[in-house]
């Protein structure tokens, strides 16, 4: 089997395995796939990261433009679909008010250095509202499922590739502000988010509500894919993300369908455990996401995506939803 397009070149057969894409030649017998380590996705993802920072800010700015919903729109509904089947994800501008959204930022920049300042030195700390977690004891909180499930809120520290990054599942559970539950709940009854959710091929609902909590944090996970399958996601911008340091959420338009690059990042994650690899892109289509706090993106996260990497002093903070 052989593919030629926009500069990819692959091989394929029972016994071997062959590559030429973004200057990176690789060759490989089924017998020495081994040979194949992470060593090879991270140069491919360095690319990307190269080919990103070699544009101006300006460039990616007005790039965004072409991914925005007026979501007061008599058909913004319609729109919204529309652009989520053309190019996994789309932006709305302004979905809540400034106001609103500094006083959650506040409140959960509150709780983090308070839960932060009782895990001392210990890999665990939990009370009667919320467990916080790092390091090995992770092994009690691992999977998605059990850490979306807990009746708490869990503030995950994350090790590995986005080490540092703090995960807040279900934050909501630990807002006393009258002015922030009102937001949550202004959020959940939304009328454009949920008659877009509901007009999906399979209809779907918004489920827990997360806060992600960026600062410094420079190494994250290459582009990757959370699954193969088409998944929605929510984010919300709570503070302004409009310089690459403060690392944007990064998407490839296009990559939630089938399409060749599919095709070939899956036969090069082939040999890792985790398959869900996605480095070889075509950089045109990269698009991070650049746009000031209180903007709603929502995407397909079956497409290529990653968190861009932050510079020391970078700072983002966001809601994240869950929909199922």
């Amino acid at each position: 089997m052989k593919f030629n397009f926009l500069g990819c070149k692959l091989s394929l057969n029972r016994n071997s395995f062959e590559l030429n894409a973004l200057g990176f030649d690789l060759s490989l017998k089924r017998k020495d796939s081994n040979s194949l380590s992470m060593s090879h996705v991270n140069f491919l993802n360095d690319q990307s990261i190269n080919y990103i920072l070699s544009k101006p800010k300006d460039y990616y700015l007005k790039k965004v433009n072409d991914l925005k919903v007026d979501h007061n729109a008599p058909n913004s509904v319609d729109e919204a679909l529309k652009k989520l089947n053309q190019d996994g994800i789309f932006i709305i501008p302004n979905f809540i008010s400034e106001s609103a959204s500094d006083a959650l930022c506040t409140e959960i920049e509150e709780v983090v250095d308070s839960y932060k300042k009782k895990l001392k030195s210990n890999d665990s700390f939990e009370d009667e509202a919320a467990l916080i977690q790092r390091g090995l004891n992770k092994k009690r909180f691992k999977k998605y499922n059990d850490l979306a499930s807990y009746p708490r809120s869990i503030l995950d520290i994350r090790s590995g590739k986005d080490s540092g990054m703090i995960d807040i599942f279900n934050v909501d559970y630990l807002l006393n502000s009258e002015l922030n539950n009102k937001l949550i709940e202004q959020v959940r009854s939304d009328s454009f988010l949920n008659s877009f959710l509901s007009l999906m091929p399979t209809s779907l609902k918004m489920k827990n509500i997360n806060s992600y909590v960026n600062s410094g944090i420079t190494s994250t996970r290459g582009l990757h894919v959370d699954s193969y399958n088409n998944q929605i996601k929510i984010f919300i911008y709570l503070t302004d993300v409009l310089e690459l340091k403060q690392g944007p959420y990064t998407y490839v338009k296009g990559t939630h369908k089938d399409n060749p690059y599919r095709h070939l990042n899956k036969h090069l994650s082939d040999v890792f455990d985790v398959k869900t690899e996605t480095p070889i892109v075509d950089h045109k289509d990269i698009y991070p996401i650049l746009a000031k706090k209180v903007s709603l993106v929502i995407s397909d996260k079956s497409g290529f995506h990653r968190g861009f990497p932050q510079s020391e002093d970078g700072f983002r903070r966001t809601l994240t939803i869950n929909c199922k």
